[in-house]
C-alpha cells in the first residue's frame, strides 16, 4: 500500500482545507482526508479477515426416499416384516468425507425415538475385511439401501430381529459412520451422521 500526502491549501473564503492523502492499494487509488486514515486502515484490514477464501466448512444433507414407510407384517409365528429404506448422503461442505467398509460403505442402522431416546432397533451384519476409505467430495452423494428384515421378536435367537421399540409405529431416523477427511478416522459429529426423521407405520393382516 502507497501513500501519499497532498499539501493543504485554503478556499476562497479563506477556510483551512483538510490536508488530503492520496493510497494506493492493489491497483486501486484512494483520496481522503488524513484524519480518515487509521480508520480507513482499520477497515481494509479487518474486511480482509472476514473474507478468507480459505476457510472450510462442512455440511452434509442425509435423507431417506420417503417421510412415511407404511409396513405389511406376515401372518407367521412370530410375525416378519420386509421392506427396503433408500436413502442419500450428500457432501455440500468443502471438505471431502470419508466412509468405510468391505469393498462397498457399511450400511446405516435403523433408530426409534423412545421415550425421547434415540435407539437402535435393527442393524445388519457387516462383512469383515480391509479396504481403502470411499471418498466423497464436495457436491458428490451417496445413495444406499437399508435392506429390512427382521422378525418382530427381540428374543428370537436366529436370523435378523427387531432389538427394540415394539411396538413398530413411531419416528426413526438412519445413523451412520461418516469421518473426517484428513484426521485418522475421526467420527464427524452427530449432526452430520443422522437423517431426518421419518415414519413407519405396520399393519397386520
Amino acid at each position: 500500500m502507497t501513500v501519499a500526502h497532498d499539501r493543504p491549501q485554503q478556499d476562497r473564503l479563506h477556510m483551512p482545507v483538510h490536508n488530503m492523502i492520496f493510497l494506493s492499494f492493489r491497483g486501486l487509488s484512494f483520496r481522503i482526508p488524513g484524519v480518515m486514515l487509521p480508520l480507513f486502515i482499520l477497515v481494509l484490514f479487518t474486511g480482509c479477515e472476514l473474507t478468507d477464501t480459505n476457510e472450510t466448512t462442512t455440511s452434509i444433507s442425509f435423507k431417506t426416499a420417503s417421510g412415511q414407510y407404511d409396513v405389511l407384517a406376515s401372518d407367521d409365528d412370530p410375525p416378519e416384516i420386509d421392506f427396503d429404506i433408500v436413502s442419500t448422503l450428500r457432501n455440500n461442505g468443502s471438505e471431502s468425507i470419508h466412509l468405510t467398509g468391505c469393498q462397498v460403505p457399511n450400511r446405516p442402522v435403523l433408530q426409534k425415538n423412545v421415550a425421547g431416546t434415540w435407539t437402535t432397533v435393527y442393524s445388519v451384519a457387516e462383512t469383515e475385511c480391509i479396504s481403502p476409505p470411499f471418498v466423497f467430495e464436495e457436491d458428490e452423494a451417496f445413495t444406499d439401501t437399508l435392506f429390512v428384515r427382521a422378525f418382530l421378536d427381540p428374543d428370537i435367537s436366529v436370523g435378523a430381529k427387531w432389538d427394540n421399540g415394539i411396538p413398530i409405529d413411531g419416528t426413526y431416523r438412519l445413523r451412520r459412520n461418516v469421518f473426517e477427511s484428513d484426521s485418522g478416522f475421526v467420527l464427524l459429529d452427530e449432526k452430520y451422521r443422522v437423517s431426518e426423521s421419518f415414519e413407519i407405520r405396520v399393519f397386520f393382516d
